[in-house]
Order: C-alpha cells, then sequence, then structure tokens
C-alpha cells in the first residue's frame, strides 16, 4: 500500500480525521477527493471567457451548465490540468455553502409565518403605541442587516436586502400602526438575520482568500462570484487564463485553493516543499497567509520543507526529521 494511503488510513481510523495530501509536484490526494486529472479542454479560457458558462439557479439551489461549442486543436498539459481543477474544488465549495444557506432561509421563511401568527394572537391594547426606542431599535437592526447583505452580494450570495426600502417604509406608518408593524416585521429581520449569520463564515472566508493572494500579485487581482467562479484579472480588469500566471503564482493558487476546499471537514492537509518557485520575500510570509486562510476551520496544517526562510518565524513548531540507518 502507498505511503499516502497508509496516512489516509491511519488519520480515519485513529484520529477521525480527513486527509489531505499536495505532493511536490502538486497532484492532490485526498481520502475524500479524487486526485485523477482530467483533460478537458472545454474548461480553459484562452480568450478570458469560460467554454462553460457557470449559471446559479438560487431557486433550485443547484449550478447549471449551458455548454459551448468546445475548442478544436488543444488539449491542456497536466499543469494547467493542476490549477483548474484546483480552482474547480474552490469553486464547488463555496457554491456548496450557498447551497447550505439556501436550504437554511427556506426553513426560517415558514417560521416567519408561524411566528407572525403567535404574536398576532396577543391581545394588544387599543392605546398601547410603540415605544420610540423600539422603532429606532428597529431601524439600527435594518441598517445593520443592508450592509451586512451589500457585502455578500459582492460575491454573489443570494439578492441583497433592501433596507432603504423598509426605512422609508417604516417612517411613513402611522404611531397607532407601529406596533402592528413592528410585529409583522421582527419575525421576517430574524429570518434574513439568520441566514446572513450562516453564509458570514464562508463570505469572510472568501474575503481573506481573495485579499491574502491579492497581496501577492502584481499587476492583477482575483475575484470571486458564486456565479462566474474564481478568475484572474489583469490589472486593466481583463479575464486572463489562470494558467498564464507565473510559476510562483500558479503554485500559491493551487497550494490555496485545495486548502480552502478542505474547510468543510475537520481534517490534516500535508504539503509537501510548499516553497516550490515561491521567491524569499513569498516564503517569509506563506506560512502566517496560510495559518490565516484556515483560521476558525478545522483545517490542520503539516508541511515537509528544506527552507529556512520560510520555517524561520514557526521554529517553535518545527520538528527535524533525519535518516537513520536500520539496526
Amino acid at each position: 500500500m502507498k505511503a499516502d494511503k497508509v496516512f489516509a488510513n491511519t488519520c480515519a481510523e485513529f484520529i477521525g480525521m480527513e486527509s489531505y495530501l499536495l505532493t511536490d509536484d502538486r497532484q492532490f490526494d485526498s481520502d475524500s477527493v479524487a486526485s485523477k486529472i482530467e483533460n478537458k479542454a472545454d474548461a480553459l479560457e484562452l480568450d478570458g471567457e469560460s467554454d462553460d458558462e457557470m449559471m446559479f439557479d438560487f431557486q433550485a439551489a443547484a449550478p447549471k451548465r449551458r455548454r459551448r461549442a468546445p475548442r478544436i486543436g488543444f488539449d491542456p498539459g497536466p499543469a494547467d490540468a493542476l490549477i483548474l481543477n484546483a480552482i474547480e474544488r474552490f469553486d464547488g465549495w463555496a457554491r456548496e455553502r450557498v447551497v447550505e444557506g439556501v436550504s437554511t432561509s427556506s426553513g426560517n421563511v415558514n417560521a416567519v409565518y408561524s411566528h407572525l401568527l403567535d404574536r398576532l394572537a396577543v391581545p394588544q391594547s387599543p392605546n398601547q403605541h410603540t415605544p420610540k426606542r423600539r422603532i429606532e431599535n428597529m431601524e439600527k437592526r435594518i441598517r445593520f442587516l443592508a450592509e451586512v447583505s451589500e457585502r455578500q452580494a459582492e460575491y454573489g450570495f443570494d439578492a441583497q436586502f433592501p433596507g432603504s426600502d423598509f426605512l422609508s417604509q417604516l417612517r411613513k406608518v402611522p404611531i397607532p400602526s407601529q406596533e402592528l408593524a413592528a410585529v409583522a416585521l421582527e419575525p421576517y429581520l430574524d429570518s434574513v438575520e439568520a441566514k446572513l449569520r450562516t453564509q458570514q463564515d464562508t463570505v469572510s472566508a472568501i474575503a481573506l482568500f481573495i485579499d491574502t493572494l491579492n497581496d501577492y500579485l502584481h499587476n492583477k487581482y482575483l475575484s470571486f462570484t458564486v456565479g462566474s467562479g474564481l478568475r484572474v484579472h489583469t490589472s486593466t480588469g481583463h479575464v486572463m487564463p489562470a494558467q498564464k500566471l507565473s510559476s510562483g503564482e500558479r503554485q500559491l493558487l493551487t497550494l490555496f485553493c485545495n486548502i480552502m476546499a478542505a474547510r468543510t471537514k475537520s481534517s490534516i492537509f500535508v504539503i509537501d516543499e510548499p516553497e516550490i518557485s515561491l521567491n524569499i520575500k513569498w516564503q517569509r510570509r506563506l506560512v502566517d497567509s496560510l495559518l490565516g486562510c484556515t483560521a476558525r476551520s478545522g483545517v490542520q496544517l503539516a508541511m515537509a520543507s528544506h527552507s529556512f526562510e520560510l520555517l524561520a518565524k514557526h521554529r517553535d513548531n518545527v520538528t527535524r526529521l533525519l535518516i537513520t540507518e536500520e539496526a
């Protein structure tokens, strides 16, 4: 049995964790994700546009593909397939989180009407007016939810919460009707907040991932939306194929995409020689960047490295492995 399979079986049997291995040639192996590289000519972006245009149907909560005619006469090599597969894993991880958010929001909508009926069933005094402070607190809550929703909408997470519309309508409600307005709005705001809270960890992780990698890139940058997936742009905003990145940039993108895709479950992610193709400056930053992108997740990192620059700041966590002769 191969050593990587022994390691995977050991992790699963004794510590109940999944394992991921990124080898020095950047092959990706996992006990839950197939490591087979598929050559897909129609997955390449030769002119800045994907041959597979991804749409996302929030109602069906599932991705749909609209196929274009495949390009003829181009066969991607292994290096191209490696980075394309890594990006595909990242996109799949993000879209799975969206599906979870949609499922949660469906349950919340059902609860809204139940809570509304419960509150309306409570007798209200005909002279009872909603205190001004309650309306002010509701307005603050609407503004907060609108801000959070706007940040999430930047990455294509569902439709933006129309906070300004609600604020405008709420201010028009006559004082005698404000209690009824509060009773009607609060369960709905609860459901919106629950859905945003479900998606917030994923949105924060994606934002950190994008910001971290963009700090490494020069004259280009990454973007992500649920519909278009992860894309690389030139400094002028044009989409460029990920395969056109430099060797070091491709190594970083492959590494970070695979690590993000491992966030779903508690796991051990082993990286063989993470310093490959990285300049000295990048090597010094790499471990901190990886730790940042795996924060608040169940991912634990283990690395085999020959780079003093990479390990210098983290010597307390370094174990030296020696080859010894058999007795």
